[in-house]
């Protein structure tokens, strides 16, 4: 019932938290099967709230043991499907030592009863384009549940990749790509010979089906150093590859493209050419902090400025730029007073209480329903007080999201005709480094991309 009531709210948040939502492979979901799904981890509490959205049926959540360490908590839990699971870290911090017999027990009554259970394998949350040590866990209850049935059980294990423009922020995008389902069959007389290399091929299969649905970037370093290149360089390999950035799944492969690229770059056979396409990184890498040296110092965001020629003749396009906002003022004070509060209130209280990076989008997003649905409520009435008019408090309500989300691109629209006006105020000298730098970028990634 509580699971049921929830999912709603859920659906209707995710389709106001995020701008573009892609769903990729939903054909490969099964409805009345037993089924394993395991996803990567970039976002710790959205990322079962996106995949149960997926489903037509209810879906049990394996869940960190440490959040079922009062009775209160841990019936809340179960109501909503979790299933605790206790790793090392858990049991220190619950200060006793729990066993997951039960669990894994209690995962084989769900398979049996052709339930669905969700893993993250990686077992716990990175916000890293990365995919960190696959746990085993996974591909134990998958051959668990089905040697109990003499591998007739028919289970299927369904790798999904999430991948998010901006997980930490709201209104971004999410790309979700769901994999062709993995079958235990296959593995029977080798899981029957010998268990735990089975269940290490397994594993292995699942790590490769994930690693790749989301980008893989090595580390930190270079993950910094390619949005770098994401950012300036993006726009122009999709007209060579015509493709849309605007499009959430071209948006990935392009991503992919210039990820792979870049790391096919400097892993040359030849020890001659990967010293020279070494040289070449090393370059970019310095024309590239020059240009987000000068954009900073500056204060323009490449994006701001991404379709304006780099020059001090803007005067045109500010002057239109100007004048719609000048004619959308009236629809932004409107959006901006019936909204600031309740999306001011949600980004301050995570700005003040998250830690982990991991979980702050989670935050915003569940203190967002709270707020935002008692703020509109509140507004609602003390609007029927006044106008004592049903039919006008009726579009009143009707225009509360669409004058937020108005306000949101207003905002956006403001910023990018400031920044265009620094751009006109620049010093010849400083353009000039920076379209000096910028062509020196395109003539390298040109080559790279080629």
């Amino acid at each position: 019932m509580i699971y049921n009531f929830l999912k709603v709210i859920v659906q209707i948040s995710l389709r106001l938290f995020f701008q573009k939502m892609h769903i990729e492979g939903k054909e490969n979901l099964p409805f009345r099967k037993p089924c394993i799904i395991v996803s990567n981890h970039p976002n710790t509490l959205l990322d079962p709230l996106v995949i149960a959205n997926l489903l037509r049926q209810q879906i049990y959540f394996l869940a960190n043991g440490s959040l079922f360490d009062t009775p209160l908590k841990s019936k809340f839990m179960y109501n909503l499907n979790m299933i605790p699971i206790y790793r090392k870290q858990d049991m220190q911090k619950l200060g006793k030592r729990i066993g997951n017999r039960g669990v894994f027990l209690r995962c084989f009554d769900f398979l049996r009863n052709k339930k669905t259970i969700l893993i993250f394998p990686e077992g716990t949350s990175f916000n890293e384009r990365r995919l960190r040590d696959i746990k085993t866990g996974a591909a134990r209850i998958a051959f668990g549940a089905e040697a109990e049935q003499d591998f007739n059980l028919d289970l299927q294990i369904i790798p999904i990749g999430l991948n998010y423009t901006n997980p930490t922020q709201f209104f971004g995008n999410i790309y979700v790509k769901i994999g062709t389902p993995i079958t235990l069959k296959q593995y029977q007389k080798q899981y029957q010979e010998n268990r735990k290399k089975a269940i290490q091929e397994l594993t292995t299969e699942i790590t490769q089906n994930l690693e790749n649905k989301i980008i893989i970037t090595k580390n930190q370093e270079e993950d910094d150093f390619l949005k770098q290149v994401e950012t300036i360089y993006k726009t122009r390999l999709s007209k060579s590859l015509h493709l849309s950035p605007s499009n959430v799944k071209e948006d990935f492969i392009l991503t992919q493209t210039i990820v792979e690229k870049i790391q096919q770059f400097t892993r040359q056979d030849l020890a001659s050419k990967q010293e020279e396409n070494e040289r070449k990184i090393i370059q970019l890498k310095k024309y590239l902090t020059d240009y987000f040296e000068i954009l900073e110092a500056q204060k323009i965001a490449h994006k701001a400025i991404e379709k304006a020629e780099i020059s001090l003749h803007l005067t045109q396009q500010i002057s239109i730029k100007l004048l719609k906002i000048l004619l959308g003022f009236p629809f932004f004070l409107y959006g901006f007073l019936n909204n600031f509060i309740p999306y001011w209130i949600p980004a301050k209280v995570a700005d003040k209480t998250v830690k982990e990076i991991e979980f702050r989008s989670s935050v915003v997003l569940v203190i967002g329903v709270v707020v935002f649905s008692t703020f509109y409520l509140l507004q609602s009435v003390l609007f029927y007080l006044f106008s004592a008019s049903p039919f006008y408090t009726f579009l009143y309500v009707l225009s509360l999201i669409p004058s937020g989300f108005f306000a949101l691109f207003y905002q956006t629209e403001l910023i990018k005709v400031l920044h265009l006006w620094r751009l006109t105020r620049m010093p010849k000298s400083i353009a000039r480094k920076l379209l000096i730098s910028q062509k020196q970028i395109f003539k390298i990634l040109d080559q790279v991309c080629a």
